[in-house]
């Protein structure tokens, strides 16, 4: 394998495990920030993995933002697959294996471009990118193909759009 080769497999992994939390009962997936008039958003997707139902809520204390001061600040309010806003989310009965939104409010100025750092559960990830108000997001429907690897076949999966790229969980198996 070339070192190109590794560098850029070495990437996909280490932003994939970067974007993807694992939680009590389950995991939970970075969609990425936008700018709105009144503040940032952060989308993220809940999967119950932990159980076959369990009754899930979100606390805004549970996601919060570092800024330029290096200062945490908790999200001011979340919203749970129903998209009702508040300091609790709703409180509802959810099945395993199926994908369910969440969403982080943050009272931050609409111009802001990145967000040092993004914590949930006490694992953090840095240099946040926030699509800027007005910019939709990259199609989802358009899924990167793997670069070829010598002696490595390579499987993308759980890709998601990233500003203009993808961010995917790379899976290298190597070739008899």
């Amino acid at each position: 394998m070339t070192r190109r080769h590794l560098t850029l497999a070495l990437l996909l992994c280490g932003t994939a495990q970067a974007q993807t939390w694992t939680i009590k009962d389950g995991t939970l997936t970075l969609v990425g920030c936008h700018g709105a008039q009144d503040g940032i958003y952060c989308d993220f997707r809940y999967v119950l993995t932990g159980k076959q139902v369990s009754t899930v809520f979100w606390n805004n204390d549970f996601v919060k933002v570092y800024g330029p001061g290096g200062t945490s600040q908790p999200a001011d309010k979340v919203a749970f697959a129903d998209n009702v806003f508040g300091l609790w989310s709703s409180k509802l009965d959810v099945v395993a294996n199926t994908p369910l939104n969440v969403q982080a409010y943050f009272n931050l100025p609409s111009s802001t471009t990145v967000i040092k750092a993004l914590e949930i559960a006490g694992k953090r990830l840095e240099s946040v990118p926030v699509r800027a108000l007005g910019t939709a997001a990259a199609p989802a429907s358009a899924a990167p193909s793997a670069a070829p690897f010598t002696g490595f076949a390579v499987t993308l999966s759980n890709c998601v759009p990233q500003g203009p790229a993808y961010v995917c969980t790379a899976t290298l198996t190597p070739s008899k």
